[in-house]
C-alpha cells in the first residue's frame, strides 16, 4: 500500500485501519498494557511513514529524527501540513 494511490487523509486511515491489534486476552499487568501501547503506536507510525511517496522523504526524515517519537496522529498532522505547503 503506498500512499501515491490515495489522498493523505484516506492513505492514512487505510494505515491505520492495516495495522489494528485487538488483543482478545487481557494483559496481564498495566506497565505490560502500556508497553504493548507503545509497541502498537511504533508499528503504526513505521508503516504509515515508509508507505509515503519519494518525494515526500524530508518529512519522513525529519519525522524519525523526533525524539520522542511523535504518536500517529501528530505524525498524520505533520505529513498532510508539509503536503499542504507544497501546494
Amino acid at each position: 500500500m503506498r500512499s501515491h494511490c490515495y489522498s493523505i487523509l484516506q492513505y492514512f486511515h487505510t494505515a491505520l485501519a492495516a495495522t489494528e491489534c485487538v488483543c482478545r486476552k487481557p494483559v496481564g499487568c498495566p506497565d505490560d498494557a502500556r508497553k504493548l501501547r507503545e509497541i502498537i503506536e511504533r508499528k503504526r507510525i513505521f508503516k504509515f511513514l515508509m508507505g509515503l511517496t519519494m518525494n515526500q522523504d524530508e518529512v519522513r526524515g525529519r519525522i524519525l529524527g523526533m525524539k520522542p517519537l511523535l504518536n500517529i496522529r501528530e505524525v498524520f498532522s505533520e505529513v498532510a501540513k508539509k503536503k499542504a505547503e507544497k501546494r
